[in-house]
């Protein structure tokens, strides 16, 4: 076995990239050793994992250093900060899965992995997800027609926010606007019946 072979042969291989932070270096010869390790049977996992690496090398802007590597397989908090900040500005907008494993600077097949271990589901399911919240609030500001809201949360029609709600929720937007109001009424009177108890006692019961 060559010296080559038995360094990629160690499990605590590591090889030192200057002038980078300890944890980033760490993370990029990992990456470099397992993509050396497969390229010969597996070229594009062996690819996937030096494009990670690349991504790692790229200026994070005023990213702190000991944020950059991801943490147990997920996102790094500054990748999930940028990406929540980003679905919620362009939640009436198409996403794709592309644009936002550029943001945090990762390849789109390992992307969704760590997507999927942050936040515990797909990022097609979560921006699902924040539309349908986004429906939720755009419901109880005013009486704005399930049409139009339908095209703020960047759904095509009143029907794709009806079957998106339903599978989310487990009821319709009407259904759900109707018993959302009917609470705020119930609240709203009981209040209004405290306050009025309140009232109407005598100042010694105080």
């Amino acid at each position: 076995m060559n010296a080559h072979a038995a360094l990629l042969d160690r499990p605590d291989a590591s090889f030192p990239v200057a002038g980078l932070h300890g944890g980033i270096s760490d993370e990029i010869s990992t990456l470099l050793l397992r993509a050396a390790t497969c390229v010969e049977r597996d070229e594009a996992n062996a690819l996937d994992l030096m494009k990670q690496a690349c991504s790692l090398l790229r200026p994070q802007g005023n990213i702190p250093p000991n944020r950059t590597s991801l943490s147990a397989g997920g996102l790094a908090p500054w990748q999930v900060k940028r990406l929540n900040i980003f679905i919620e500005q362009n939640i009436s907008r198409p996403v794709s899965i592309e644009a936002l494993a550029s943001l945090s600077n990762l390849s789109t097949s390992y992307f969704s992995a760590a997507f999927k271990s942050t936040y515990g589901t797909s990022p097609h399911n979560h921006i699902l997800i924040c539309r349908v919240h986004h429906a939720k609030r755009l419901m109880l500001e005013g009486n704005t027609p399930l049409c139009e809201i339908a095209l703020d949360c960047g759904l095509a029609d009143q029907a794709h926010l009806s079957r998106v709600f339903r599978r989310i929720t487990g009821t319709t937007p009407s259904a759900w606007r109707r018993h959302s109001r009917q609470m705020a009424s119930d609240r709203t009177k009981a209040d209004a019946i405290a306050k009025s108890s309140a009232r109407s006692m005598p100042a010694h019961a105080f």
